[in-house]
C-alpha cells in the first residue's frame, strides 16, 4: 500500500464460468505482453439481496504453461492502481514462468483501473456514491480474486494446477489474506513488503522508519537539512515578499500567493520524501517516478554541504535534491507541485478517491511525529478528528478492529505457506512480519532492498540479498506446488474409498 499522501457473469442463480469474458486485442508493453480480459463479480458475494454484477479486468500470458502436466499458476492480487502498472513491475514472476512452466494472470482490485460499477449501475442505486462504495472491502476483493481464479481453472481444464499467488506493498497484504481465507484455492503466497500490521504498530513507525533510511542510505547532513526545511518555508510562507522569492527559486509553474500554497507544497514534499524511500532501487526505475540509482543517496548528495542554519542556502540547495525527483528526465521547466500525475502514472484520481476511501474504514494507517525520530513537523494523532474527516467525506466511520478480526492481526500462527519479504531500504518494513512465525510462514529479510525489490526483473545491479531471497522464494513455491499435488493424491484416495 503506498503511502499515497492509492465470470460468465455469476448469474443470480449462482454458477460462474468464463464464457461471456472479453478479450481485447494481445498487449505488447514493450518488454512483457499479455491478453486483455474482464470477468463478471457481483456486486456482494455474501448476500442474496443484491444482484448486481460487474466485471473485473485481468490479463493473462499462458506462453510457458505446461497445462497438460498441471502447470502452476502464477496469480498477482492486483493492489491500488491499474492492474499494467504491477504486471510490468512485477518481473519475478515472468523470469521464472518458464522454469515453472506456470501461467501469468494479473487480477485488477475491485474499484480501480477499470475494474468499477459502471455509472448506471451507481447511479441505479439509491444514495449512489455512498452505497456502491459500501462494497469496496478487503473480503469483496478477495472473494473476487478466489471465483477469478477458480473459473480461470474450470474454463482451462487445469482443476489441478495450483495456484500461487504473488503480491507486493497492500498486494503483499492480499496475497497474505487471500492464502489465509482461501487455502482451498491458492496454495501459497509470496508477500512482499507487505504492510502486514497496518493498524498494529506505533503511530510514529513509518516516518521514524523513513528518516533512518536517509541518514543510513545519504548522510547525517540531509535529515538535519531536511528538517530543519520546514520552518524556513514557514518563515517564507509568511510574508509576500518570501513567497515571491521562493517562487523564483524554485522555479514555480504557478506563484506561491498564500500559506496554503506553502501547506500544499509541504504536503507534496512529505510524499515525495516517502516514494524516494520505497523507490530506493539500486538502478535507474519509473515504477513510481523516473529516477536515478539510489535515489536516496542521490537526493542527498545534493544537501552534503549545506548550512542547516542558512535559510537560503538551504531552499536553493534543496531546490537542486528536489529535482533528482521531479526532473531526472531534464524536460520539465519548472515546478508544479499541485500536478498528481508527477506522483505516478498508474494512478487515476478515481483510484485515489478509491484508496481514500479504503483508508478511511479498513485500511487505516495512524501517523504521527516529534520532529525529532523523524524529519518531519511535530503532529499528533487524532482519532477522533480523523474519524470525523472520514464521516464528512464519505459518511462512514473507521473499523480498525475489523481486519485483525477477520484475519488474525499478530496472531496469524495458524495459517501457512506464506513467505513475507521486507527490505531495509523500504520505510514499509517496519510494518512487516521480520521473523519466522513457524516452518511455513517465513520472513525474508533483504538488507539492500527497498519496495517489493525482490518481485522486480532480475538486474545486474540487483544485491546479493535480493538475489538469495528469489532463491528461497524459488525453493518454497517448489514445496508448496510438490506439497499440492500430494495433497491432491491423498483426497482422491480417500474418496476412492466411498
Amino acid at each position: 500500500m503506498e503511502k499515497f499522501y492509492l465470470l460468465v457473469a455469476l448469474l443470480a442463480l449462482g454458477g460462474s464460468c468464463l464464457g461471456d469474458e472479453v478479450n481485447e486485442n494481445d498487449t505488447d508493453s514493450g518488454v512483457y505482453s499479455y491478453t486483455t480480459n474482464f470477468f463478471t463479480v457481483p456486486l456482494d458475494h455474501f448476500s442474496f439481496a443484491r444482484r448486481e454484477t460487474f466485471k473485473i479486468r485481468y490479463l493473462v500470458n499462458d506462453t510457458y504453461w505446461d497445462k497438460k502436466n498441471n502447470g502452476p499458476i502464477f496469480l498477482y492480487t492486483g493492489n491500488e492502481g491499474s492492474v499494467e502498472a504491477f504486471a510490468e513491475n512485477t518481473g519475478f514472476m515472468w523470469d521464472i514462468a518458464e522454469e515453472f512452466g506456470a501461467a501469468l494472470v494479473f487480477a485488477e482490485h475491485r474499484f480501480y483501473g477499470q475494474s468499477s460499477p459502471p455509472d448506471t449501475l451507481k447511479y441505479k442505486l439509491e444514495n449512489s456514491k455512498i452505497r456502491i462504495m459500501g462494497y469496496l472491502t478487503v473480503t469483496q476483493t478477495l472473494a473476487d480474486f478466489a471465483k477469478l481464479i477458480t473459473a480461470f481453472k474450470e474454463e482451462n481444464g487445469a482443476e489441478n494446477s495450483p495456484v500461487i499467488a504473488f503480491g507486493g506493498s497492500y498486494g503483499g497484504v492480499l496475497t497474505a489474506w487471500l492464502r489465509m481465507k482461501y487455502p482451498h484455492v491458492v496454495a501459497g503466497g509470496i508477500a512482499s513488503s507487505a504492510p502486514f500490521y497496518l493498524g498494529n504498530v506505533p503511530c510514529e513507525t513509518y516516518d521514524a522508519s523513513l528518516a533512518s533510511i536517509f541518514g543510513q542510505n545519504g548522510n547525517g547532513n540531509c535529515v538535519n537539512v531536511i528538517r530543519k526545511s520546514w520552518s524556513y518555508l514557514n518563515h517564507l510562507g509568511k510574508t509576500s515578499k518570501g513567497r515571491k522569492w521562493l517562487t523564483k527559486a524554485w522555479r514555480m509553474c504557478d506563484p506561491i500567493e498564500k500559506m496554503d500554497d506553502v501547506d500544499s507544497l509541504k504536503n507534496w514534499l512529505e510524499s515525495m520524501y516517502g516514494f524516494l524511500g520505497m523507490a530506493n532501487y539500486p538502478y535507474p526505475a519509473n515504477f513510481l517516478q523516473d529516477l536515478p540509482a539510489n535515489p536516496v543517496k542521490a537526493f542527498c548528495s545534493e544537501l552534503q554541504d549545506t548550512d542547516p542554519t542558512n535559510e537560503k542556502q538551504v531552499m536553493r540547495d534543496m531546490f537542486q535534491a528536489i529535482n533528482i525527483y521531479m526532473n531526472n528526465s531534464g524536460y520539465a521547466t519548472c515546478f508544479d507541485y499541485s500536478d498528481d500525475s508527477m506522483y505516478s502514472t498508474s494512478y487515476s484520481s478515481n483510484d485515489d478517491t478509491a484508496f481514500n476511501y479504503q483508508s478511511c474504514t479498513e485500511l487505516i494507517d495512524p501517523e504521527c511525529d516529534d520532529g525529532v525520530h523523524d524529519f518531519f513537523e511535530p503532529q499528533t494523532w487524532d482519532f477522533a478528528e480523523f474519524a470525523q474527516q472520514c464521516y464528512d467525506t464519505y459518511h462512514v466511520k473507521p473499523d480498525a478492529s475489523r481486519v485483525n478480526l477477520f484475519f488474525g492481526g499478530k496472531d496469524i500462527i495458524a495459517a501457512s505457506n506464506i513467505v513475507f519479504s521486507n527490505g531495509l531500504l523500504d520505510p514499509w518494513y517496519a510494518y512487516g512480519v521480520l521473523g519466522n512465525l513457524s516452518d511455513s510462514l517465513i520472513a525474508v529479510i533483504i538488507r539492500e532492498g527497498a519496495h517489493h525489490l525482490d518481485l522486480r526483473a532480475a538486474n545486474e545491479a540487483d544485491p546479493p540479498s535480493v538475489v538469495t531471497a528469489r532463491n528461497l522464494e524459488k525453493t518454497m513455491i517448489k514445496q508448496w506446488i510438490s506439497q499440492y499435488h500430494e495433497n491432491q493424491v491423498k483426497i482422491q484416495n480417500v474418496f476412492a474409498q466411498f
